[in-house]
């Protein structure tokens, strides 16, 4: 008899959450609503979110529409409940700094469609220990402005997130999902830019699984994927931009992280920060394939030592420094163990369309194209790239054919009777040679009659070469320069080239432009440097050298006395003076004009004072006055002053003294 009524009230529950399900309502939130309970309609629609609240069961819909609407308490909602909004960029639910939390949601919610700002405040979604295990789906949302986690869980059994925008959170993450529970994020972007910011932690969760699929992380860092747990799946993801300080991910107890994108260009002295820190003593496996660790410093390192039963797998990636490696790709830190299998994997410039506005797609002629694991293919049905386009859950695109990057920091300085030049290295796989042109006059035409020599990839003369005595290549392709006419600390930079012009032409400037092509015939934007003569320098009329910029556009225009006309700064007028001097300078009609002037006052030891002039200015004869003050106003001390007459990013002419007296 127990037993049939067990079971008769299984059935009347079972018949009860059928009645409920079947009669589930959609309480409506809007401003133009006229406020009416049971707000059923939009016409009798909530005008709060909490008035909304009281009147929802379990598996109702809370439908929110278009505006903005303001919490003044945590919002606790009840199970089963559908939270919709009309789109994230038309709904917005708004936080307070009266509450920390806005919603404590019940089990099986799911949400979307709605912008979540949290104002400056704590959390978004929060579910704390102590209650029992539910699981959420969020998707098509955007949180931005919290100081904490948007979505914060310490005892879930799931949480889906998916199609999500995050631009503004604080520790431990934009997603945390600690202690227990699965966790699958997938289409997301969380958007950092130069910000030390974690992106998700999974910290303490040691036995619940974590997927992190196909999302785009702009910036983040210190820890930006951490603690990943009992097991983890990393895929298809772009990690792009600058993340300071620590790693990308950090992890974990088992792992798969393949077909991911890391381009993490975080500054040079950083040194110890990793792409891929794997801490953990109870490691199983980590399967690593099909990515790309790119920018500064990508290296896969295990801290603390690696179980001897652990299956340790790292194949078919690409590595790329842009700044020279001082530790291998691959190691140790604070540990030992055994690593089961290092194979296949590329140590090349992965060639991306646009790195540093985050097209991280592969160029034409890419080392990382068909270089994947060989068992896998990719949606074309060639063999797999590396990187996030390649694989089955890649993409079919056109690899752009794009001319080698412009030479970059290009310099040239005079030694005796040569002309030293440097720059830094191309590293495009389809790189073909350096075309080095030389001119008497800035702007001449780069024709064959310029061309100083061809040279390739470290700098040496193809062909015949007799404007160059050669220099010397160890095994590594270091230059060496017997007589040292090159400074040697600078030669062990593998990133750049040398080149010694040891003839330049009997004149006042030579200018030198170069041009990087590669095997496409492609070439590059030029990048431009002059070099004065001894005789100029002794006249004044010596421009500094004008090294290009990253992409190789001229930091100011090259220019050089013409037809008679220089560039002059007469005597300063009264000198000595008390009050006011008057300051005249001219201007020839010389390379781009309105040409940007800059007129600074220094002082016998060389701090700049005041500036007078920072403007562009047309040829022609111009006056400024100084009246014996510094940046703030405040007046200086009698003495001696310099003032220096800069154009084009170029110092032409430095004056006399000009003496202050008070």
């Amino acid at each position: 008899m127990k037993l049939k009524l067990s079971i008769l009230r299984t059935l009347l529950t079972i018949a009860l959450c059928a009645f409920v399900y079947a009669h589930a309502a959609t309480r409506y939130v809007s401003h133009s609503g006229s406020n009416t309970f049971p707000y059923t309609t939009w016409e009798t629609a909530a005008n709060t979110i909490e008035a909304a609240n009281l009147a929802t069961l379990p598996g109702d819909t809370m439908f929110v529409d278009t505006g903005s609407y303001q919490l003044t308490q945590t919002i606790v909602l009840p199970s089963k409940i559908t939270l919709r909004g009309k789109g994230m960029d038309s709904t917005t639910i708004l936080g307070s700094t009266a509450i920390v939390d806005m919603f404590k949601p019940g089990d099986s919610t799911y949400v979307e469609d709605i912008y979540f700002r949290g104002n400056n405040w704590f959390r978004g979604f929060t579910k704390y220990l102590g209650v029992s295990l539910f699981t959420w789906t969020i998707t098509r949302c955007k949180f931005t402005n919290f100081l904490s986690a948007p979505i914060y869980s310490a005892w879930t059994e799931r949480v889906d997130v998916s199609h999500c925008w995050f631009g503004g959170w604080g520790d431990p993450g934009a997603i945390a999902v600690t202690d227990r529970g699965d966790c699958t994020i997938t289409n997301c972007t969380f958007y950092s830019p130069g910000v030390v910011r974690p992106i998700c932690s999974f910290s303490g969760n040691s036995t619940g699984h974590e997927v992190f699929d196909s999302n785009v992380v702009v910036g983040g860092g210190f820890i930006g994927i951490n603690g990943l747990g009992g097991g983890a799946e990393l895929k298809y993801n772009l990690f792009c931009g600058k993340s300071y300080m620590s790693e990308a991910v950090y992890g974990g107890v088992a792992m798969e992280v393949a077909f991911n994108s890391f381009y993490m260009d975080i500054p040079w002295n950083f040194s110890y920060a990793d792409v891929l820190t794997i801490s953990s003593l109870a490691l199983g496996r980590a399967y690593i394939y099909n990515n790309i660790f790119a920018g500064m410093n990508p290296r896969v390192i295990f801290y603390f030592d690696i179980p001897d039963s652990a299956d340790i797998r790292i194949n078919y990636n690409c590595f790329y420094s842009n700044y020279p490696m001082t530790r291998p790709h691959i190691g140790h830190t604070n540990g030992t163990g055994i690593i089961d299998s290092v194979y296949g994997n590329v140590y090349a410039d992965p060639m991306f369309v646009d790195p540093d506005n985050g097209d991280l797609r592969l160029q034409k002629g890419s080392p990382c194209i068909d270089a994947g694991a060989p068992w896998i293919l990719d949606v074309d049905g060639t063999r797999s790239d590396i990187g996030a386009f390649g694989g089955p859950g890649g993409s079919v695109y056109i690899y752009q054919d794009l001319p080698p990057k412009a030479s970059a920091s290009m310099t040239a300085w005079r030694d005796r009777d040569r002309v030293i030049l440097s720059w830094e290295r191309n590293s495009e796989s389809d790189f073909l040679h350096y075309i080095l042109f030389r001119t008497t006059e800035p702007g001449a035409l780069l024709d064959s009659e310029h061309v100083l020599t061809y040279l390739d990839r470290l700098g040496r003369p193809i062909g015949n070469d007799n404007h160059k005595e050669p220099l010397g290549f160890d095994d590594d392709g270091k230059q060496l320069d017997q007589e040292q006419y090159i400074p040697m600390y600078a030669v062990k930079d593998l990133r750049r080239v040398y080149y010694v012009d040891w003839y330049p032409i009997d004149t006042l400037t030579s200018y030198y432009t170069l041009v990087a092509v590669d095997s496409s015939g492609l070439v590059s934007s030029v990048s431009s440097v002059s070099s004065a003569s001894t005789a100029a320098v002794a006249a004044g009329l010596a421009p500094a050298q004008n090294s290009g910029d990253r992409e190789g556009r001229p930091y100011g225009a090259d220019v050089t006395p013409q037809d008679g006309v220089t560039y002059e700064l007469e005597p300063n007028y009264p000198n000595p003076f008390n009050a006011t001097t008057a300051l005249v300078y001219h201007l020839p009609s010389i390379g781009a004009q309105p040409a940007p002037v800059h007129i600074e006052i220094f002082n016998i030891f060389g701090q700049r004072v005041k500036t007078l002039v920072d403007t562009r200015q047309s040829p022609g004869r111009h006056t400024v006055y100084w009246d014996g003050t510094n940046e703030e106003g405040q007046p200086l001390s009698s003495g001696v002053y310099f003032c220096r007459l800069e154009v084009s990013g170029i110092e032409f002419v430095k004056s006399g003294k000009m003496i202050l007296m008070k």
